[in-house]
């Protein structure tokens, strides 16, 4: 995995936890560096390459790993508690985006 600088032009990958979205959340969950973690800030969150999706991940219907600039196109700022933190926001239009889908017997994120 590869140091976050200038992520906007930064390529790659975050991992998006599917299985720890809840409907009442206000964000979705990114999986954190190392696959350590699952942090709600994007800056805080780790950048996977193509070959760590393929070779090293679980990528089933829990996870969704969507490309850096699909990320910061989605996600919000804002401020908590006096700290800027950016947020991929948990709503309908996000889900449409990411082909995904609220499952209401689990109450989690689903792919499509």
């Amino acid at each position: 995995m590869s140091e976050k600088k200038n992520l906007e032009n930064k390529e790659g990958y975050y991992i998006l936890s599917l299985k720890h979205s809840h409907k009442e959340d206000f964000y979705i969950p990114f999986w954190g560096p190392d696959n350590a973690g699952y942090y709600l800030n994007i800056e805080a969150a780790g950048i996977y390459s193509e070959e760590d999706i393929q070779n090293n991940f679980q990528t089933d219907d829990g996870t969704l790993p969507i490309s850096v600039k699909l990320a910061n196109d989605l996600t919000i700022t804002r401020n908590c508690n006096g700290k800027i933190v950016k947020n991929i926001p948990n709503c309908k239009a996000v889900w449409e985006i990411l082909e995904v889908k609220m499952n209401i017997k689990y109450n989690n994120l689903e792919r499509r």
